[in-house]
Formats: C-alpha cells, structure tokens, sequence
C-alpha cells in the first residue's frame, strides 16, 4: 500500500498522464479488491490488522508452499526432546495423512492435533460458517506446522539427525553401550583428566583461574600491557583500555 501511495508523487510520472494509467500502475502493484479493503479500513479508522492480511495471503498461497514444503515434510524425520511434544503429534497426523492421499479437510477438526498452537494465532486458524460454528482452516493449519518447525530447528527445540546443522547434542555423543569400555576410550583419547574425581578437577581449575587473574593484573600494574592505562584518583586507582597510536 505504501508503493501504491508514491505513485502521486513520483516526479517520474508525467503531469498529463490519464488517470486510468496511473490506476492501471497501482493494481500492478496491488490489486483493486485489496486497495479497496485497505482504504476501508483506513476511512474508518479501524486498526488494520496485519496478521490477518498476512494470513489471508497464505491461505492463497497454499499450493505453492504444500508443493515445495509437503514433499520435505515426507522425506525428513524431524525429533524432539519431549516424548510427546505437541508439534510433533501434529507433524506425525500429517505425514500419515499425506501417504494415505488424503487431504486435511477430509478429517473433522476435532481430529487435528490442536495443543501446538499458540493462543495468539487461534484466531486465524479458524472461521465461522452460516451456523457460527467454528472450522479449521487448513490451509493456514499445515501452514503454521512448516512455520513452527523452521522456528524449533533455529532455536534447537526441533532436531534433524539426518542434518550437520540441526543435530541434537546426544547425537554427537557415544552411546551406553560404547562407554562401557569407557576406561579405553579415555586411555585411547589421551583424556585422562576424565579420570580424576570432579572436585579436584575443579580445585586445580579455580587455581589455575587465580593464577591468570594475577598475571594479568601484574602485567597492567607494571605496564607491560600496551593495551591498558592506570588512572589515579586519590587512594583508589583504575585502569583503562585504549589503542595505542
């Protein structure tokens, strides 16, 4: 709407340029219907509600994305930490339904895992019909699956064995039946601090921390640290970073 907007002053357009071409431009850029809905709402100063235009467009969008997205969905096993995390289970319905062919609307809305989503994005889930009952849109429903699982895979909530990137931690590890022989492997590896009682380990660590601590501090005070200026200031004194020239 904002591109549609500089159009009437765009300097680039000539002064005795019909109006139905500078009309024809802007439904290039969005189309009547949409600029109509928009302009209502502006005219009456009603908080446009962009989650729902956005929603709205996604619903349009739907065999774009199920034919890119539904095939990955398919072909990729997606693990969560949680035995039964909600996504998951509507994850698992999907790809049931899509071996069988089937399509999500086949299904009663009731049967569609529903606790994954968030109490924000309810109301553009669902739509009213004739009798005020509320149906699943689900369309916007395999939509906000695709969307939640990109947001567990970037925040590691959501993992992928198969992936380099979106590994679990676990899976990097060995597993019980290799750490059996664990005093080999720690022998094998070289890590033999493994097999040191913990508190000790960490004694020798907080000493060795210590002992950094006051090297550095010595360095400053004696001014073997270029990096680092001394400033007093009656009895207490600081020091400061700064770049030589």
């Amino acid at each position: 709407m904002g591109q549609v907007l500089k159009i009437f002053t765009d300097d680039s357009i000539d002064i005795d340029t019909p109006f139905k071409d500078v009309q024809a431009t802007a439904f290039t850029i969005l189309e009547r219907q949409k600029i109509i809905d928009i302009a209502n709402h502006i005219s009456t100063n009603a908080k446009f509600d962009e989650n729902a235009f956005q929603w709205d467009n996604i619903g349009k969008l739907a065999s774009q994305f199920k034919r890119h997205l539904r095939s990955i969905l398919l072909m990729v096993d997606f693990i969560a930490p949680l035995t039964h995390d909600p996504l998951m289970d509507a994850v698992n319905f999907l790809k049931v339904a899509f071996i069988k062919n089937k399509s999500l609307g086949q299904y009663p809305s009731d049967d569609l895992p529903n606790q994954f989503i968030p109490d924000s994005i309810k109301r553009y889930m669902y739509k009213e019909d004739v009798n005020g009952q509320k149906i699943l849109l689900v369309d916007h429903y395999e939509f906000l699956v695709y969307r939640l699982l990109r947001n567990g895979l970037k925040s590691a909530d959501i993992f992928c064995r198969d992936s380099i990137n979106f590994q679990s931690f676990e899976d990097d590890l060995i597993d019980d039946i290799q750490w059996q022989q664990k005093e080999k492997l720690i022998t094998d590896t070289g890590l033999t601090v493994l097999n040191q009682p913990i508190h000790s380990h960490l004694v020798e660590l907080e000493h060795q921390l210590e002992t950094r601590i006051t090297e550095v501090n010595q360095r400053i005070l004696l001014g073997n640290n270029e990096h680092f200026q001394i400033k007093n200031r009656g009895n207490h004194s600081r020091w400061i970073s700064y770049k030589p020239l």
